[in-house]
């Protein structure tokens, strides 16, 4: 026998070899891009979850700070700084938009000043107002109330 009577098989890769080695790399790509991509939205989605929290807090915290430093009526400090309310059973509820957000604050009133007042603020996406994206409440006592 001589050297140069290799099987032609074994001098190279053949195309079914290649063509197999192509389709698992094209796989592998999907698989990782398909990641990829689910990444992206859950980041885009936790962003806006954040952004719309801030807004609520923000407003939460305005309410607060209204609460223990404000002379004025409870009611008629939330209608110079909201508009005017939309009665909902025993809540005035106030609307506002602010950036890309709707902010709606709901607002009970306590029956007697030994009680605490009632605020939710509720941010909504402008252009979907059934979709909550963040929400806080709180029990406040109004300083200016009587």
């Amino acid at each position: 026998m001589h050297k140069k009577d290799h099987d032609k098989s074994e001098l190279g890769l053949t195309f079914i070899e290649i063509l197999a080695s192509i389709v698992i790399i094209v796989i592998i790509m999907a698989i990782g891009l398909g990641i990829l991509v689910q990444t992206a939205k859950t980041n885009k989605t936790s962003e806006e979850i954040v952004d719309a929290t801030y807004v609520a807090q923000t407003e939460m915290e305005k309410i607060y700070h209204a609460s223990i430093s404000s002379e004025v009526n409870m009611i008629s400090w939330f209608e110079a700084a909201y508009g005017s309310p939309q009665p909902v059973e025993n809540w005035h509820v106030f609307t506002k938009e602010k950036g890309d957000y709707r902010v709606h604050v709901k607002v009970q009133q306590a029956a007697s000043s030994e009680e605490l007042n009632r605020a939710v603020v509720q941010v909504f996406e402008k252009n979907d107002p059934t979709k909550v994206k963040a929400q806080m409440e709180n029990h406040f006592k109004w300083e200016g109330q009587n």
